[in-house]
This record gives structure tokens, sequence and C-alpha cells, in this order.
């Protein structure tokens, strides 16, 4: 069964929140901020899989191409580099050949946006 995307924002608004909270710490902090950051290393802890993919474990154990965006972003943020590799490598070969070779939307498809199988 398909969630509807409303039914997944408790996936996404607390890694907003959690995102622009440590955002606004950091500039309060200046240029002494601290290395860690204990929600980032919590959220890690609880969805990251050391195969380099974020997963949603009450939706069947499936990861998503937002979760690994919103993955990769925090990396980024916390200055986590090697959690950020990991995210990448994986994304790169489980889901960007899926998403770029699969589907394409035939010539003059517009608004009806009729997709197709690939080659």
């Amino acid at each position: 069964m398909r969630l509807r995307p409303q039914l997944r924002s408790w996936f996404v608004v607390p890694t907003v929140v959690l995102g622009l909270a440590s955002i606004g710490a950091q500039e309060r902090l200046g240029p002494h901020a601290p290395e860690s950051w204990p929600l980032w290393e919590s959220y890690k802890t609880q969805f990251y899989d050391h195969q380099g993919r974020i997963v949603d474990h009450d939706d069947g154990d499936r990861t998503t191409s937002e979760a690994q965006a919103y993955g990769m972003f925090f990396s980024l943020v916390a200055n986590d580099r090697d959690t950020f590799g990991g995210l990448l490598r994986w994304t790169q070969k489980a889901i960007l050949p899926q998403a770029t070779s699969r589907r394409r939307c035939q010539p003059g498809c517009g608004a009806r946006r009729r997709m197709v199988r690939g080659e």
C-alpha cells in the first residue's frame, strides 16, 4: 500500500526543522561552533543504513530519492563527509539508473505526461 505524500510528512517536517535549528545555532555560535551535531547523529543512528541509504522503517524499510536528498543535505550541513559520500554512492548506484533509463516522456506528451518504457 502506497502512502499519500501528506502522510509521509512526518518524515520530512522533522528533518527540515532539525536542519533549520542547527543552522540558526551555528550562526549564533560563530566560528567556534562544535563539530558534533547531536540531532544529526541521532537521526543518522535511527535511519542511516551503512550501505549508504536512509531507510523508512515504518514503510516497509524502503528508501526514496527524497529521503536520500534530505540525508545528503543534512550531512553537508553537519560537515559529515563520510556519510555524504556513502549516501551519494548508494544513490548513484541504486536510484539514479532507475530514474534515468527506465522511463522517458514521449515527444509531445506535454500535459498528459505519458510515460513509456525506455530502452
